[in-house]
């Protein structure tokens, strides 16, 4: 299989995008958030046809207020990590495809400098950081299912919640055709990651049952033993 690395960062810009959640009623204003996407993939081409093998992507969100006429100060606010686990070597007691929350060793001080130095054109040495990394995060244990969240799906979140989701129904509409098209996008047959094998697996699991039922079960390995499923994607 060949990996892609793509260590390039999404940052929303300053101004524009408010934190926590767009729609939310409480959300304050006044809060400003810099958000950096990194993110790998593997494939490999069985008959002629390229499929995804196992994906990561992270993001790391940090609160950012302006420092002087020209430097900002920032601060560690959020965490998390999208796994995927081979499908044919998929760890006891992981779900297949899981999110968990955690800082990304992706994302230190000098890669943020330098991201607001290429984009923001802010000299590196007027970005300052004032919180401890990872301080008051939670716990980084609990691994939730989820369907396959490669780097472009982690991107198309982050759309919606910050990008189409202001809470002004008239102006989120007029979004409504760009985001669909993004949405075409990630189901499009020419996406090469749109399913991989762990989405295959995993189909494959739900499908086994004669009820078609869907259940967090079916995203851990265990469950193919438990004499309810016995089929695998290869």
């Amino acid at each position: 299989g060949r990996q892609l690395k793509l260590p390039v960062f999404f940052c929303l810009e300053f101004g524009v995008h408010y934190t926590p959640t767009k729609a939310s009623s409480t959300r304050d204003k006044l809060t400003k958030l810099a958000i950096f996407i990194s993110g790998s993939f593997e494939v490999s081409t069985a008959e002629d046809q390229p499929c995804m093998d196992r994906a990561n992507c992270n993001v790391t969100f940090y609160t950012c207020r302006p420092d002087g006429e020209e430097g900002f100060v920032l601060a560690f606010f959020d965490a998390m990590h999208f796994d995927f686990e081979f499908a044919n070597k998929q760890t006891a007691f992981h779900p297949i495809f899981h999110v968990q929350r955690g800082v990304s060793n992706n994302v230190g001080d000098e890669t943020v400098r330098g991201l607001f130095n290429e984009h923001l054109h802010v000299d590196r040495d007027k970005v300052r950081f004032e919180d401890v990394q990872g301080a008051g995060l939670g716990t980084p244990y609990l691994r939730l299912p989820t369907p396959q969240l490669d780097m472009f799906s982690v991107m198309t979140l982050i759309m919606a919640d910050f990008f189409c989701n202001g809470g002004k129904v008239d102006e989120d509409a007029k979004l409504v055709p760009q985001f669909r098209a993004i949405l075409d996008y990630l189901r499009h047959e020419h996406n090469i990651i749109r399913e991989g094998h762990g989405s295959k697996t995993l189909k494959a699991r739900i499908d086994a049952e004669s009820t078609k039922h869907v259940s967090a079960a079916h995203w851990y390995l265990e469950c193919m033993d438990s004499g309810h499923v016995a089929a695998s994607a290869s």
